[in-house]
């Protein structure tokens, strides 16, 4: 393998890889869905060698269908290598249940969560170019290199948690933005202060910085606002929240949901991002503080892009 990918691999002593009984690799396909593979302790050592090999489909998987989608360069034949990003590596939220202890011992297993890249099964683990995390890495290289400039992103993510017996119903009393009433305890009996607090200190523990969290206009809707970094830190750390506020809900038999539009009738979730232009690090805002119009040709062209993204 390369040498870029054997240092990656090489950050983590195998004292602290121990740690851990099982891993959730984690990867954002092309479609904005989290999938995963869960490896014990044995094959993760393997993996961090050798990759795990995964059909290239499942970058190009439907939300309705199990396989590439129609008219997609990826299928299901021919494979890709999975690399855990050991840098990612964090703590489950959740302590599984003593029954799922192993053999002879009497606590449960350990789990640990990771994010994901996809390399070329060659001899040098080239990146695959349909590999997102590999595609956000050359575009900040790309603006690096071309143009001196790097991008911060600080991200703000909405969910809807949901229960009851079909984890259908948003939880809490409905309330307005950011009404206090919204952390008091609806007829299930969840308080989501205290939910608020679990999830707020599991990704502590992840080594996530959450500036604030607040509920939002929607029923059962919450907010956590994570605090800026560059934009590769950014969006892993994104991935790493999600699955955190997914683990923490389960914990408590509830369900996050990230839908953007779960109820025509209610208020969409989203995903808000702050970005922003630096050049050795001095920020560059997007406006004058006067109001006055764009700062620099490079802003002007920045925001041009980000409008027409939208």
């Amino acid at each position: 393998v390369s040498r870029r990918v054997m240092e990656e691999r090489s950050t983590l002593e195998p004292r602290e890889l121990s740690l851990y009984d099982l891993f959730i690799v984690v990867w954002c396909d092309g479609a904005g869905v989290r999938r995963c593979r869960v490896l014990p302790q044995a094959s993760m050592r393997r993996a961090l060698r050798e990759g795990v090999a995964v059909t290239t489909a499942v970058m190009s998987c439907g939300l309705h269908m199990d396989g590439a989608l129609p008219g997609s360069p990826l299928s299901t034949t021919g494979h890709v290598l999975m690399l855990p990003l050991l840098s990612s590596l964090v703590p489950y939220p959740v302590p599984l249940s003593p029954r799922t202890a192993l053999a002879g011992s009497k606590s449960p297993q350990r789990v640990g969560v990771c994010l994901s890249s996809f390399a070329l099964p060659n001899a040098n683990a080239a990146p695959w170019e349909y590999c997102p995390r590999h595609a956000l890495e050359r575009s900040l290289q790309a603006l690096r290199e071309q143009h001196g400039l790097e991008v911060r992103i600080g991200f703000e993510t909405e969910f809807v948690v949901l229960g009851g017996p079909a984890l259908a119903e948003p939880i809490g009393v409905p309330s307005l933005y950011a009404q206090t009433s919204a952390l008091h305890a609806g007829a299930g009996g969840v308080a989501p202060l205290e939910l608020l607090a679990a999830i707020g200190a599991a990704l502590a523990a992840a080594g996530v910085c959450v500036e604030h969290m607040h509920p939002e206009g929607g029923d059962g809707q919450f907010e956590v606002v994570t605090a800026h970094s560059d934009a590769l830190r950014a969006v892993d750390e994104l991935l790493i929240v999600r699955e955190v506020i997914a683990a923490v809900c389960s914990g408590q038999g509830l369900r996050a949901s990230f839908v953007p539009k779960r109820d025509v009738r209610d208020a969409g979730t989203g995903c808000h991002a702050h970005l922003s232009l630096h050049r050795r690090a001095v920020a560059r805002n997007k406006e004058h503080a006067s109001g006055g119009g764009l700062e620099s040709e490079e802003c002007e062209a920045a925001g041009a892009g980000a409008s027409a993204m939208c």
